[in-house]
């Protein structure tokens, strides 16, 4: 029996993917007792399994706790699938070079998998990938009034949105590991060229930030806390640009000014929807 190349794989339900993985394991339990005569039993276990697609744009068709069943196909009708969550997605746009917008859907299992499915399973959507050429970050200060201020000579940015999820195994779970959903958490990483120190945004503060993922269309975060400033690399012998990254981490509370008030933030989408609260 021959190999097959995963040129014709695809993700039921999804579009524009570039590729899928799974990977499967067991808890298998060892027994060593006094009439095993010095060997072993090995004994079935808790089976778990987890996997992740990637496809191209700023705008993953799924998100963090959301169930879903996965339908990897090797070659259009043979495919591996089963009940999961998804358990964090992150989105990268590399400006610098650029590169399409790309992003990878991370799951776990939530049921029982199963390999060599046979259904059809296609993709009819007509591709158009985006570019990452035309993006950018904007910011603006925690107040009453938003004003918002771009970024200059952003490189590349990277959102990564994660659930902690608890996991579990009963009676009624078929021998497998399921999921329920848990809070949210939200990192908005981006690299920089820089003139000087002064455009960094300040450790330790809150900010609401765009992250456009076309020209018009942008993650909307309201609020995201600075965190670190790092990779400020100054190459004398290489002469090469001075740049550095942020990192910020989500703050769904704040105290906006003046007064300070305790308000409630919010995450959207690309499309304006809200995805948190």
């Amino acid at each position: 029996m021959g190999a097959i190349s995963g040129y014709l794989g695809k993700v039921d339900g999804v579009h524009t993917v570039a590729r899928w993985r799974i990977s499967s394991s067991v808890d298998l339990k060892a027994v060593v007792a006094s009439n095993t005569k010095k060997g072993t039993i090995t004994l079935g276990g808790v089976q778990d399994w987890e996997g992740s697609y990637e496809a191209f744009g700023g705008a993953p068709q799924k998100l963090p706790n959301d169930a879903f069943t996965f339908k990897g196909s090797l070659d259009g009708a043979v495919n591996v699938s089963g009940p999961v969550r998804c358990s964090s997605v992150e989105i990268v746009i590399d400006i610098e070079n650029g590169e399409p917008i790309r992003h990878t859907v991370n799951f776990s299992a939530n049921g029982v998998l199963t390999i060599s499915e046979s259904s059809a399973v296609t993709d009819a959507t007509v591709p158009s990938p985006p570019s990452s050429l035309g993006c950018k970050l904007e910011h603006s200060l925690l107040a009453a009034t938003e004003t918002y201020v771009e970024q200059a000579d952003v490189r590349t940015i990277t959102i990564r949105i994660s659930a902690n999820q608890a996991s579990y195994s009963g009676s009624s779970s078929s021998g497998y590991m399921q999921r329920v959903a848990g809070p949210i958490n939200v990192e908005v990483t981006w690299s920089k060229y820089i003139a000087n120190g002064t455009e960094f945004l300040v450790k330790n503060s809150v900010y609401i930030l765009k992250v456009y993922v076309t020209a018009t269309s942008f993650w909307h975060f309201k609020w995201m806390r600075i965190g670190s400033i790092s990779d400020i690399d100054t190459d004398m012998e290489g002469a090469t640009i001075i740049g550095g990254t942020t990192v910020s981490g989500m703050c769904g509370f704040a105290d906006v000014p003046p007064t300070p008030t305790p308000t409630e933030g919010f995450i959207k989408k690309p499309d304006a929807t809200t995805y948190w609260p």
